[in-house]
């Protein structure tokens, strides 16, 4: 601590400096690395839930950054940039809210997925009164289910419809 390598951070915690987060990351053998992020990312969602559970989102926002370094697989990459997004956007941080989203767009191959994320971008939007640009992810949200049956289909509406009340609401 006196020398700034280790700090306490809240309570019960303790950062670490970047220094001594490479050397470790540098000395260790790839089958470790692979076991250690998988505990350390466990580590870090739980860390995020209880910020977000606590109000606390940014927080959140650096316990989802660290694991998101860690992440070794795209599906591990994908779920992690999400619920990032989703606490970006907790913060007001559009920009950074919708790069994130972009990049779970990437890894994520499923037409639900793609359309959950393209919903949540229109939420993000609608919330900010950027009604031209939700109305463009809603479709591209329909576009990506194509003819596939899903729960999103549903939700893709009635963030259709609460668009149009938002715009309503304002304009009236």
């Amino acid at each position: 601590e006196g020398r700034s390598l280790v700090r306490p951070v809240g309570e019960d915690a303790f950062g670490v400096h970047d220094t001594i987060r490479d050397f470790f990351a540098s000395v260790l053998t790839p089958s470790e690395r692979q076991g250690l992020s998988r505990f350390a990312i466990e580590q870090l969602r739980q860390l995020a839930s209880r910020a977000r559970g606590a109000g606390n989102y940014v927080a959140s926002v650096d316990d989802l950054s660290n694991a998101l370094e860690l992440a070794e697989s795209d599906e591990e990459r994908a779920g992690l940039c999400e619920a990032l997004g989703d606490a970006i956007e907790r913060i007001g941080d559009l920009p950074r809210t919708l790069a994130a989203y972009r990049e779970t767009e990437r890894a994520s191959a499923t037409p639900e997925g793609v359309a959950r994320l393209r919903r949540k971008a229109a939420s993000a939007l609608q919330v900010r009164g950027e009604m031209a640009a939700a109305r463009e992810e809603i479709e591209a949200g329909f576009a990506a289910l194509g003819d596939v049956r899903s729960v999103e289909r549903g939700w893709l509406d009635l963030a259709e419809e609460d668009g149009v009340q938002l715009c309503l609401t304002l304009v009236g």
